[in-house]
């Protein structure tokens, strides 16, 4: 669901590797116009607590669907500059939309048997334990909303729930890497 156009898969291609195997390859996904491999979605969080008390303004205007402007402090004279990605959701966003943007095909390709990574990155202090594990409204812990479960959550809920509904079909074998890295210094 990048772009507001439905996500359209091509066929699996073959490749010859160096032994003279032939291999298959995942296909591609097409998103719009543009096909690739690499898909970079971004949220922009809202305000903390912190900053509204410092009564911070939100420096990004959403421009469209794949793209944002971001306007320096208004102090200093700076350019406003614009930025293209894939796919944008702003702070109104729940997390299941979140998850539907991207993520989710990348869930549905790794349960037909390819390799998917799903690679978070917020800088110290932006919220990833509580996009990562579960969101929070005023310090209390959500769970009883699906619309607030986080993409690694989500993820998880829907291989389980693939292999409940195909457990007749097949035997599954499920292994999962978690790897949060800080670095704080």
């Amino acid at each position: 669901m990048f772009n507001a156009t439905k996500v359209n898969v091509k066929s699996s291609a073959t490749n010859q590797n160096t032994e003279g195997h032939r291999e298959e390859v995942a296909p591609s996904l097409s998103f719009g116009t543009q096909e690739s491999n690499v898909r970079v979605i971004i949220q922009v969080r809202p305000l903390v607590i912190r900053e509204l008390g410092l009564k911070s303004q939100v420096c990004i205007e959403f421009k469209d669907k794949d793209s944002v402007v971001a306007h320096g402090d208004p102090k200093i004279q700076q350019q406003v500059k614009q930025f293209t990605f894939d796919c944008v959701l702003t702070n109104k966003n729940e997390q299941s939309e979140v998850f539907e943007s991207g993520p989710k095909s990348i869930v549905e390709k790794s349960l037909q048997g390819y390799n998917g990574c799903v690679f978070v990155y917020e800088q110290t202090g932006s919220g990833k334990n509580v996009c990562n594990t579960q969101r929070t409204d005023n310090g209390k812990a959500i769970i009883d909303n699906k619309n607030t479960y986080c993409v690694i959550f989500q993820s998880v809920q829907y291989i389980y729930e693939h292999i409940s509904a195909n457990k007749d079909k097949k035997k599954c074998a499920l292994s999962l890497t978690f790897l949060e890295i800080y670095n704080k210094n």
